[in-house]
């Protein structure tokens, strides 16, 4: 074998084990965020009732206020209509990872299957900074 043809077959060897690392990272890639999100609520599931409940979140002040608890189980449709006196984002710490802005005097409606039980909190991050608990849910089995 010649020179050039040694560096000719070097660069092909190459070019082939970074395609062939390319295509097991990508491949390794897609196996981890399909299982991942195989862990995720699924929103699609059917549900067996209806559970609806209205919030006021009435005190922007951050003081602590008595919380209600929404009671639900395993594969309820829960519909939670809420009023806020305070503008940021509505979230469920530990169950969903999106939040739903609300502005100041809307009611904004968060809808949703529920398929992971145990117990989470509804919490505001205000668009001033604030971080404020205002209800928790519980998901029976």
């Amino acid at each position: 074998m010649t020179t050039s043809s040694v560096r000719t077959f070097e660069l092909r060897y190459l070019s082939l084990s970074l395609g062939l690392a390319t295509v097991l990272s990508l491949g390794g890639g897609y196996w981890m965020a399909r299982s991942v999100s195989s862990m995720a609520p699924q929103i699609e599931a059917t549900a067996s009732k209806v559970k609806s409940f209205d919030l006021q979140i009435r005190d922007s002040s951050g003081r602590a206020a008595f919380h209600p608890v929404f009671r639900v189980s395993k594969g309820d449709r829960v519909s939670i209509h809420v009023t806020s006196a305070q503008a940021g984002l509505l979230m469920i710490r530990g169950y969903t990872a999106d939040g739903i802005p609300i502005a100041v005097g809307q009611t904004v409606t968060v809808d949703f299957v529920a398929t992971v039980s145990g117990r989470y909190v509804l919490h505001l991050h205000g668009v001033d900074g604030s971080h404020r608990e205002v209800a928790g849910l519980e998901i029976l089995p």
